[in-house]
């Protein structure tokens, strides 16, 4: 797997489109699709916060990296157009964020949100890429072989839960609050973890993906105390 680093709008070596990560405070990890648009341009799809924006432009916080041997090229094409049709029918779109996985509520067809996307549910980052992949047909994880939450997923998912409570009647719901508590204890898909998925055989086991995780993780920590060194 070999790392790109932002560098201004240099992203030659980016192969139609790949995975961007970014860290927070907190070495919170942060991913999101980085893809080529019909005019060569490059975005980053994501989930960054509650109803935020689901396009914007890479920026010198982002590492990224291209998908691996396990893609077709062909393939690769087919699914970049679907990519594309998912932006342009949703550059509006404010899309939940919250614990849900799995839904397959992206229209293959049509790139719109569908009816198995309510108001009860949201995404975090990770789990909206595993979405954007499943509208294209593939299954980047075996959910099933992902352990319970432990506690330092727990820790993670009631920080989600007290983001959202602080967001109270600007735009949460005491429901979508309630339906999110319920998800505490479930799995939790790590944004390096999903990273890892898409340089390996899919759908990919837990135990597959923590070598390439650990890889991921280890860069992007040495990677964002540099950026933080410099500022």
């Amino acid at each position: 797997m070999e790392f790109g680093i932002y560098q201004g709008t240099d992203f030659s070596d980016l192969d139609l489109f790949g995975i961007g990560m970014s860290q927070y405070p907190g070495r919170q990890n942060h991913i999101a699709i980085i893809f080529k648009d019909r005019r060569d341009d490059v975005n980053l799809m994501h989930v960054g916060q509650h109803k935020g924006p689901l396009l914007e432009p890479p920026s010198e916080k982002y590492i990224w990296f291209n998908l691996g041997d396990t893609f077709h090229p062909i393939r690769k094409q087919v699914m970049l157009a679907l990519l594309w049709q998912i932006a342009e029918e949703n550059s509006d779109s404010k899309v939940s964020y919250g614990l849900n996985h799995g839904l397959f509520c992206i229209d293959p067809e049509s790139g719109r949100f569908n009816s198995h996307y309510t108001k009860f549910t949201g995404f975090t980052c990770a789990t909206f890429v595993i979405e954007v992949f499943l509208s294209f047909g593939i299954q980047l994880v075996d959910w099933d072989s992902w352990p319970e939450a432990n506690d330092d997923d727990v820790a993670f998912q009631n920080k989600v839960l007290d983001y959202l409570a602080g967001r109270l009647d600007i735009d949460v719901t005491v429901e979508y609050l309630i339906s999110q508590g319920q998800i505490i204890g479930g799995a939790r898909f790590r944004p390096e973890e999903v990273g890892a998925s898409t340089q390996i055989e899919i759908p990919a086991s837990w135990h597959s993906v923590r070598p390439g995780a650990t890889h991921i993780a280890s860069f992007l920590n040495d990677y964002a105390d540099g950026l933080r060194a410099g500022a």
